[in-house]
């Protein structure tokens, strides 16, 4: 049997920030997007969809992210450039400034 993690959809205020973060940091693609501000979505062929939410409070915010990459170092060091800081968990664990924790395998 095989299982894996189809998509990851997050609430996001700053949708902008989130488009440069996950295409510059991490290299991802945008496969579609769709709406308008400030209810715009967009979905990256790596599984991440992004819902831009002007007014959400911590009800359903998820707990973390886990991405696999072959580049640890480079997206450890390019995240910091974005104000991500990193987390006790592990050396692969950091967040985002909006407080999204992302676990790199």
């Amino acid at each position: 049997m095989y299982a894996r993690i189809h998509h990851t959809a997050i609430k996001v205020k700053n949708l902008e920030w989130y488009i440069h973060f996950f295409t510059e940091v991490f290299g991802m693609e945008i496969e579609r997007t769709a709406g308008a501000s400030p209810e715009r979505k967009v979905w990256f062929k790596e599984g991440i969809q992004l819902n831009e939410e002007m007014h959400f409070g911590k009800d359903g915010v998820m707990d973390h992210i886990g991405i696999e990459t072959d580049s640890m170092e480079r997206i450890l060091k390019k995240s910091k450039e974005y104000g991500c800081t990193s987390l006790p968990n592990g050396e692969n664990w950091f967040q985002t400034p909006d407080g999204i924790r992302i676990e790199l395998k």
